[in-house]
Order: structure tokens, then sequence, then C-alpha cells
């Protein structure tokens, strides 16, 4: 062959490379799936939680009371705080709104015997509890503390300007989170979704959704095997611009498969094998995965 052909057919082979997809997202008919479970994880408290603030030395004086009498008491520093219940017992926090030098600080009262497990300062505010983690957000980053220890087990934050974390998905020692982000583009604030692979101390990222606007809601929900990772998300802003969609993703590097685009929220999504299924509002879409 000339060389001149060769080099044609190289150039040929690159430009399909770009321009096709790397898989297809093929419809077919949706079954009976179970959706996980998408909840803050704390569950009803036990007992009633009074606090009361302290002037006279800036602490949050937390009061365990059943029936109108008091069982055990605490003091974190701070001028706000509240509390949350997980099955290891009662989180009660405390900070300095509007102050972010000034620390939050954290305690867990048992559920059995209401003593003090653990108490420490800690790196956000109570967000979510799942498979015995608290998981705190602050600033965008997002921190699981063991609720039994008290000890942080993972630290993320993510690295695009204004971001806020919204959900995270542990699987085979690798963490994948989605985050939203706004940044200043030519015709203003754009939104983009993000998702994130955390595997031994090195991370990948793939921006698969924009919008114009900050967003005002946005929820991307994550769910994934071996092979593949999904994400459902929906995005509006206060103007009334939304983007509701599902992009399926390789679980060893984040290459993109293929997305899909929705009419209305795409409010849940389960990976089963190689058929992907999305909740759309009421309605259940599924599609088989179709990846060289």
């Amino acid at each position: 062959m000339e060389p001149k052909a060769i080099a044609g057919a190289l150039i040929l082979v690159a430009m399909l490379a770009l321009l096709l997809p790397k898989g297809i997202l093929f419809p077919v008919s949706p079954r009976g799936v179970d959706f996980p479970i998408r909840s803050s994880g704390f569950v009803k408290c036990q007992f009633f939680v009074r606090e009361r603030l302290n002037f006279s030395n800036q602490s949050i004086e937390f009061t365990v009371v059943d029936n109108g009498t008091p069982l055990t008491n605490l003091s974190l520093k701070g001028i706000t705080g509240g509390h949350v219940c997980v099955p290891e017992g009662i989180l009660v926090y405390s900070y300095y709104p509007g102050d972010p030098y000034a620390g939050m600080y954290g305690a867990l009262i048992d559920s059995e015997n209401l003593s003090e497990r653990w108490s420490r300062r800690i790196l956000g505010l109570p967000w979510r509890y799942s498979n015995g983690a608290i998981y705190l957000t602050d600033d965008g980053c997002v921190t699981l503390l063991n609720a039994s220890t008290g000890r942080f087990v993972f630290r993320f934050c993510p690295d695009a300007p204004r971001s806020k974390t919204t959900d995270l998905f542990f699987m085979d020692g690798k963490a994948y989170i989605t985050a939203v982000s706004v940044e200043e583009g030519p015709r203003g604030e754009v939104g983009r979704a993000i998702i994130y692979l955390v595997e031994k101390g090195e991370t990948r990222k793939r921006t698969f959704a924009s919008l114009i606007g900050e967003p005002a809601v946005a929820e991307l929900w994550i769910d994934g095997n071996e092979e593949y990772v999904a994400v459902s998300y929906f995005m509006y802003t206060a103007a009334g611009r939304e983007r509701d969609g599902l992009c399926v993703f390789r679980a060893d590097d984040l290459t993109p498969i293929g997305c899909k685009s929705f009419r209305h929220s795409a409010l849940n999504v389960k990976v089963e094998g190689d058929v992907v299924y999305v909740r759309v509002l009421d309605e259940v879409k599924a599609y088989r995965i179709i990846s060289p």
C-alpha cells in the first residue's frame, strides 16, 4: 500500500475513534427492580434532647431527657447546636455560624447506657449516615466519620469551583463521588455535573452535563457494579432551566459509554449486570449497556 494511502487510512481510523461513541444504551423492556433507598439514614431518637446556649462560656449544653427526667448532660463549645440519631447513639454537635476558623465540635452519646463514646472537633455538619459512618459536609467537602470510634475514615473535596458534593458510592476499594459546580462562562454562570473516581490516592473525573445558571436544586445519584457505574441526575435553576438525564461510565476509569436525556426528573438509578434502570418520575426505563 502506498504511504499516502496508509496515512489516509490511519487518519480515518483516528477520526472514527474520536467521533464514534464508546458504547450504546439500547432501550429494553423494564422489569421489576429494587432501586436503592435514597434517604439521610438517620433514625428516630429514643429520647428528647434539650439544647441550651450558655452565654458565659459560649457553649451549648445538651441534656438527654426521658418523660421530663434529665438523664445525662454534655457540653460542647459553640453558640449554635443540633443533634441527629444513628444506630450507635445520639450525635450532638455545635459550631459558630459565620466563623469558619472557630471550628465545629461533635460527640456521640451511647444509645444503650447514655455515656459519652467520643468527643472531638469535626470537619462539617451531619449530612447522612450509612454502614456505620456519619457523613459530614462543609464548604463542598465530605468527610466520613466512624460513628463508633469518632475516627475520620475518608475525606474528599471537589477541585471544581463553588462545588457541592451530591452523592458517594463505594465499591471494591474505589470511591465514586458526584458533585455540582458553578463556573463563570461567556453567557454567565454555568452549572456542571461531575463524577469523580478516587482509588489508591489517585483521582479521575468526568464532566457529563451542564446548564446555564446556578442549580438551585441538584440531585445526582450513583449506582454500579464491577463493570459499569451509572448516574441519574436532575438540575434546576431559579430561572426555570432544567437538565434531566442518565449517564453510564466504565467502572475502572470513568470512560463514558453513553447518556440519555429526559423531559422529566431522573430520580433514581440501578445497575444490574449489563442493564441500567432509571426512574423518571413514576416511570421506569431500562437500557442494555453495549460497550466494546
